[in-house]
């Protein structure tokens, strides 16, 4: 009785084995999928042109106004206003040299002087 419950055994393992080596095997058809995908042609690259043309024709545009050409001129940093929600342009200067610094003792002449005993 017992040989043959392990013969059972042993043949519900295989079949077992063998159904699950051809679900393996036998996976879904995909070609129709594939062919269909490949009929619809999709070309993702013509939206992004005519929107590089249409941001030539917009830079061309603000290149010709008289009152956006001054932002051409010099260097302009974007930041933020005090309450860091308001955004602003900063134009920096062309010469950033400072002026020279003046001793404002220059012109005056004092006499002898002399500390008191506490310093």
């Amino acid at each position: 009785m017992q040989f043959g419950r392990l013969v059972l055994l042993f043949l519900v393992a295989t079949a077992q084995q063998a159904y699950a080596a051809k679900l393996l095997r036998a996976g879904p058809d995909v070609a129709a999928e594939v062919a269909a995908e490949a009929a619809q042609n999709i070309q993702v690259h013509d939206g992004f042109l005519s929107q590089e043309h249409a941001d030539v024709e917009k830079e061309n545009e603000l290149k010709a106004e008289k009152t956006m050409s001054a932002l051409l001129q010099g260097k302009w940093v974007y930041a933020l206003d005090r309450d860091l929600k308001t955004p602003m342009l900063i134009q920096e200067r062309f010469n950033s040299t400072q002026p020279a610094i003046k001793d404002p003792c220059a012109g005056i002449t004092c006499g002898n002087l002399k500390c008191p005993a506490g310093f």
